[in-house]
């Protein structure tokens, strides 16, 4: 008995089946994560080192190449590229697709193990991690108010991280911008050189007295109890009141030797939100949160944590990476509904039944609810890729059911029954739209076994597609004769129903003439069909000058590997010549900020002045500083963000010194952000590399459209040579070590 057959005579037990299936697929898209994109994992490491006070060569020489030696012998690495900087080492390693990240990462631990003990005092442990993408922050916030940064740094960190780190999904709340309590000990020089003292022995004796420390235990009768020595520091005085032991016998107070005070440390970064002082809270979420539920679970806290804080003081959302995709995929999905809406219109309009509609309408949805059944076990998210796949198979969906339904519909105009008409309609043209639905499927489903990256973001598409045509197939083939059987009204005479009067007078002349219409159209294609049948050799060769001229046109269209996305979002990277003080990198900070207000499309703003000058740390930079901003909703701004982001670099290209790079994002904080073209140059020699680079880039500023053409080498920051004079310090019991630890206490 054939599947048809089984659905028209068992449409009770269909009916179930099918009701089963909505509530499955009902479970199944609450269950479906929804990201922006697809779910990936990159064939990226990085093994970050720091050393801090140590210049890029010392970096390179005594951290950066053992790291690289090490790592060179992982298996499946394609490429290994590094950085040394000013106290920080970064090796990124790529290998080659397909490879088991875990397995690799596990191996560079292993290798970088076996060097650790050889690096110099003071090198830290490498900090080793895989690239992904769900690294960046899901929500960034800015808290600001009346109080100082002291009082919001302390509330950030009692109040709003503790809170924050309990929702669900949550892996880590960073707080950034605020100050750092320091207990600060002034020597003074005369004084130590007097009592015959030296800072080492101060420092020592500090240490020594500013912990808790176990003394084991005593017995107490039949209790056993802890003995425990609590020698931290509780206010400033037990401080200022340490005993310090002298040469020549005796002791002395720290307080006769040095100033204590209770500050906070040097700020070496500075954050502002829309020009005002703030501190930044940012959220990650964990590996297989749902970024869109983390996020409305963080706003709603947002809202109760308010209710705990100071009147004066304010929280705002300066990032929010559910909105954009929240934003992206209602975008595809009602253009999916609308799609389908509009599909079920125009079968009303050719099929002129509303009987015959209503059972193609009825298909669609199921079928789209079984593709999701087929998305959720297959382990896919709800993202612009896959939703775009389903918006695709909406326009497939009704094919089949159509084939099949005109069958029927056909059958029962030649007199037979509704049943017998659905079972003969369904069977006989079966076979065809199996094999119609094949070709089609066999189209997508290569894609999913390609290599690479566009296998990691195309794939989605192709299953979606394939489910959401399967899907179609089988209810074609079971739901369509079911509800043929049973509601399926036909007029023999091909016309409309005649007994449509009254109020429905318009409607009934309105339908006739658009048939008369349709019956033209049809006696045109009938011509043109016997034109061609007759003119094979006009057809053949009119065609195969389309062909020609489609062709010619493709270097004209372009090419790129994602579409270009105007989401409001920009980040500026300023930077000013190595060694420049913050202060004067704050000043041109605040020059950019007031362009960007002058915008009329500006929305908020967020300034990181010292910022390192990359996302993985490496501490900070007085020269540098980025700003992340947003502009109005695309509904509510006349000009794009292009075109306002050229107005500002027209305005900052006025800032004598300042090096401005000003770039769009789209949407997923640093997704789409950097250069489009990038060149590589390798060899030995640095010094010709960089006339090397200094050339070429010359010529593409040359390039029409070219613009912010820059190269990757940086002069380096100055610095002041001290070379001991070894007869002399030889004298005084010195070497080089000593200089370079009393210098950095300093």
């Amino acid at each position: 008995m054939k599947l048809s057959e089984i659905s028209v005579k068992r449409p009770v037990a269909v009916t179930m089946l099918f009701l089963i299936l909505i509530l499955l697929g009902s479970v199944s898209v609450s269950r479906l994560n929804m990201d922006l994109l697809p779910q990936m994992e990159l064939p990226m490491a990085m093994a970050m080192t720091n050393y801090p006070g140590v210049g890029p060569d010392e970096i390179e020489n005594l951290v950066t190449r053992p790291i690289e030696g090490v790592i060179g012998t992982v298996n499946g690495i394609k490429n290994i590229n590094s950085t040394s900087s000013q106290g920080t080492s970064i090796v990124f390693v790529e290998f080659a697709w397909g490879t088991d990240m875990s397995f690799a990462v596990n191996q560079m631990r292993e290798k970088l193990d076996l060097i650790v003990g050889a690096f110099p005092d003071g090198v830290d442990k490498p900090l080793l991690f895989k690239m992904d993408p769900n690294m960046m922050p899901v929500m960034v916030l800015g808290f600001a108010g009346d109080s100082d940064l002291a009082a919001l740094d302390k509330l950030a960190k009692d109040v709003i991280q503790p809170n924050l780190e309990r929702v669900n999904g949550v892996a880590t709340v960073t707080i950034e911008g605020g100050v750092e309590r320091e207990i600060r000990v002034s020597i003074v020089p005369q004084k130590l050189q007097a009592y015959g003292l030296t800072l080492d022995k101060v420092i020592t004796y500090l240490r020594m007295e500013n912990r808790n420390t176990s003394a084991g235990t005593v017995e107490e009768g039949l209790k056993e109890h802890v003995v425990r020595i609590t020698g931290e520091f509780k206010d400033l005085s037990e401080i200022e009141n340490i005993q310090i032991p002298v040469a020549a016998g005796g002791y002395i107070r720290l307080a006769e030797l040095a100033m204590v005070e209770d500050t906070f440390k040097e700020k070496k970064q500075f954050v502002y939100m829309d020009g005002v002082p703030c501190v930044t809270i940012s959220i990650q979420k964990q590996t297989d949160a749902n970024t869109v539920k983390v996020s409305d679970a963080v706003l709603k806290k947002v809202e109760e944590i308010k209710e705990q804080l100071p009147k004066n003081t304010t929280m705002k959302v300066g990032f929010d990476q559910a909105s954009y995709i929240k934003q992206s995929v209602n975008s595809v999905t009602n253009s999916a509904i609308s799609g389908g809406i509009l599909a079920v219109f125009v079968l009303l309009l050719f099929l002129r039944n509303f009987r015959s509609t209503l059972v193609i309408g009825a298909a669609i949805p199921i079928s789209i609810i079984a593709t999701f059944i087929l998305m959720y076990f297959a382990g896919l998210t709800l993202n612009v890729v896959s939703m775009g796949g389903l918006a695709l198979g909406v326009g497939m969906m009704v094919d089949n059911a159509i084939v099949i339904l005109e069958n029927i519909y056909r059958h029962r105009q030649e007199g037979y029954s509704r049943i017998d008409s659905a079972i003969k309609g369904a069977s006989e043209v079966g076979v065809a739209i199996t094999a119609s639905t094949l070709t089609t499927v066999v189209v997508f489903l290569p894609i999913v076994y390609v290599e690479g990256l566009a296998s990691q973001i195309f794939r989605p598409l192709a299953l979606t597609v394939t489910f959401s045509l399967v899907s179609s197939l089988i209810m074609a083939l079971t739901l369509v004769p079911m509800l043929s059987s049973k509601i399926l009204k036909v007029d023999k005479n091909n016309k409309t129903n005649g007994e449509k009067k009254g109020r429905f007078a318009f409607l009934t002349k309105l339908s006739d003439g658009w048939y008369k219409m349709i019956e033209g159209l049809d006696e045109v294609y009938r011509k043109a069909l016997n034109w061609a049948i007759n003119n094979k050799k006009k057809v053949v060769g009119f065609t195969a000058v389309l062909v020609i001229i489609s062709l010619s046109l493709i270097p004209f269209v372009g090419m790129e590997f994602m579409p270009k996305q105007d989401s409001g979002e920009y980040v500026i990277n300023i930077k000013l010549p190595n060694g420049t003080a913050i202060k004067e990198t704050q000043r041109v900070t605040n020059i950019v900020e007031g362009f960007i207000h002058e915008l009329p499309e500006h929305e908020w703003s967020f300034n990181i002045i010292g910022s390192g000058g990359n996302m993985f740390g490496g501490g900070t930079s007085s020269e540098r500083a980025s700003i992340q901003g947003k502009l109005l909703d695309k509904s509510k701004r006349q000009r794009g963000i292009d075109q306002v982001l050229d107005e500002l670099r027209v305005k900052s290209a006025n800032i004598p010194g300042a090096k401005i790079d000003i770039q769009a994002q789209s949407g997923s904080m640093g997704m789409g952000s950097g250069s489009l073209i990038q060149v590589s140059l390798t060899g030995d020699n640095l010094e010709v590399l960089k006339l090397f680079s200094e050339s070429i880039a010359d010529r593409v500023k040359a390039v029409e459209g070219a613009r912010e053409v820059k190269t990757s080498f940086e002069t380096g920051r100055p610095e002041l040579h001290l070379k001991l004079k070894r007869e002399k310090a030889d004298l005084y019991g010195l070497n080089s070590a000593q200089l370079s630890i009393w210098l950095q206490r300093l």
